[in-house]
């Protein structure tokens, strides 16, 4: 076939939406669009008439037409599937046909209609597929998003690490200089006694007061008399006065300010902000603090491992697998340098049961894993990094053997002459030794509401995305098979694909454990674990 042009228009013959796969002019679709309603009649049967030149192709859909316009020599048969797939795309993206709703989401439609026809000849896709082809949820662009954010992260906390070790060094400046004010110098200040005589009068000067140093007319006058005998070995006293380099006590550090910006922004430093005494403890606690910047759970030992696999699975409506890979990651997070010179013995499952394929990290010695299952640095004595995780191991498992899939979807949609769709649906958990927890299972919903009959689970409709959420607390040995009916409006079963499924466990697909720590003299080391297994993309095609 050639498909000349798609497009919906009113009655009346005017283009509300049109879509040309040839050169054509406007002027001239719009020519073609005009002349349709006048070759229409009420007595015809048919949903196609023609030209001279091209034969129209239509359905109407409520008070407006969705016409396809080819040439004389396309394939009718094929004219009219192509047209029945057009107008099922239009409720994918209008809640109600008319006008309005069409023109408020022209440009969807245009994208969608583009899948579906290509330089005038249909491509061979399904509803669903168009759907997943426009959309284009990228986990590229996910990844890179999660990386820029991490990346920040770390900038912000070196940021806050650099500040920290710059109120350290000038903290340690004033320790060095005697922690002394600016009105005092050193002690060669006092060097000859006509100094210290001005000190006196300028002591004397003032009144009497009993407290000695309290910041007012006395203290200014000792520091003006200090600064004459530092500046002259003698001669006549400087008349006394208060001055703004005199000793303030209760005012504010440069310190503390700093000290108070941090914990504005969230870090705790400890101590007192407003005693200088309390400083050298309120350094002790920020370094404490930085330390173990993204801390550790009091419920972790020194050596933490942890264990994250996820799974990309492609299932087939018709039973087998398109396509199952599970990739996981063994991280290492040593807190303490006392059990950095360490090693994991690593307890791997039987390959012939799950064909995984292991990469150490490039400082490990992968001779000592191939044969022991240990994993251990090239070199033992320099020890693993403290503080901060490790990835010592990657491991990746990729098939088409669906006996191995860990919970499969099948989906019986039974499309009754009324327009309606008898829907039955079940899970099976295939390795029992998983146990998943928080599984929702999705389930397009392109033409309304369903009414479910009875559902193993909580069922949810989802107005917005048009989609049937079925979640399920836990799927485990106990409990490993569950089913939903329902009732939806649907003219082909096509409508209730793709179906997507997410879970998570803690209990991993590959069932690799961490059987002891081995550190230096042959001693066991406690440890720590924390597995997870969730899915990156689960569906049902």
């Amino acid at each position: 076939m050639v498909l000349l042009s798609a497009g919906i228009c009113t009655k009346s013959g005017r283009a509300v939406l049109a879509r040309q796969f040839v050169e054509m002019t406007r002027s001239r679709v719009e020519g073609l669009f005009a002349a349709f309603p006048k070759l229409l009649s009420e007595s015809q049967q048919h949903t196609f008439v023609e030209t001279d030149s091209v034969r129209y192709v239509y359905q109407p859909i409520e008070q407006l037409y969705m016409v396809l316009v080819t040439t004389k020599t396309s394939n009718i048969l094929e004219d009219l599937e192509t047209l029945h797939l057009f107008a099922r795309v239009i409720p994918e993206y209008c809640r109600s046909l008319d006008e309005r709703d069409i023109s408020d989401n022209v440009f969807d439609l245009i994208f969608a209609f583009d899948e579906i026809v290509a330089l005038g000849y249909r491509e061979s896709v399904t509803i669903a597929q168009v759907r997943t082809f426009t959309e284009m949820d990228s986990h590229e662009e996910k990844v890179h998003q999660m990386v820029q954010k991490n990346k920040e992260k770390e900038a912000k906390e070196e940021m806050k690490r650099k500040m920290k070790e710059m109120e350290s060094q000038r903290r340690a400046e004033r320790k060095g200089r005697g922690g002394a004010p600016k009105g005092y110098g050193s002690s060669t200040g006092f060097g000859s006694g006509s100094g210290m005589g001005q000190q006196d009068q300028g002591q004397n000067s003032g009144p009497q007061r009993s407290g000695g140093f309290k910041g007012g007319a006395g203290s200014g006058g000792m520091g003006s008399g200090m600064g004459s005998g530092m500046g002259s070995g003698g001669g006549a006293p400087a008349p006394s006065r208060s001055t703004g380099g005199g000793m303030k006590l209760g005012g504010k550090k440069d310190g503390d300010a700093f000290l108070g910006q941090l914990m504005a922004e969230g870090v705790n430093v400890g101590g007192s902000m407003g005693s200088s005494q309390g400083a050298p403890v309120s350094l002790a606690s920020a370094k404490r603090q930085a330390s173990l910047t993204g801390g550790i759970p009091q419920s972790q030992e020194a050596v933490h491992i942890k264990i994250e696999e996820k799974i990309t699975l492609t299932a087939l409506r018709d039973g087998g697998l398109e396509q199952m890979e599970v990739k996981g990651d063994l991280i290492l997070r040593v807190a303490d340098a006392d059990y950095n010179k360490i090693a994991l013995k690593v307890l791997v499952p039987d390959p012939s049961a799950k064909p995984f394929q292991y990469k150490t990290h490039p400082n490990c010695n992968k001779q000592l894993f191939a044969e022991q299952g240990m994993i251990g640095l090239k070199n033992p004595g320099r020890g693993f990094p403290v503080g901060s995780e490790q990835g010592v191991l990657k491991y990746r498992c990729a098939t088409t053997d669906d006996s191995l899939a860990p919970l499969t979807i099948n989906c019986w949609p039974n499309v009754n002459p009324d327009g309606t769709c008898d829907v039955n649906i079940e899970y099976d958990l295939e390795d029992q030794a998983l146990s998943l927890e928080n599984v929702l299972i999705s389930i397009p919903m392109p033409n309304g509401k369903p009414d479910v009959g009875s559902v193993e689970g909580e069922a949810t409709y989802n107005a917005r995305d048009h989609t049937m959420e079925w979640s399920i607390p836990i799927i485990d040995a106990s409990s490993p098979t569950g089913s939903m009916e329902m009732s939806a409006p649907a003219r082909h079963a096509d409508d209730f694909f793709p179906i997507h499924c997410t879970f998570v466990s803690s209990t991993t697909f590959s069932g690799i454990q961490i059987e002891a720590v081995i550190g230096e003299g042959n001693t066991q080391t406690p440890f720590s674990t924390e597995t997870t297994f969730c899915v990156d993309s689960f569906q049902v095609v």
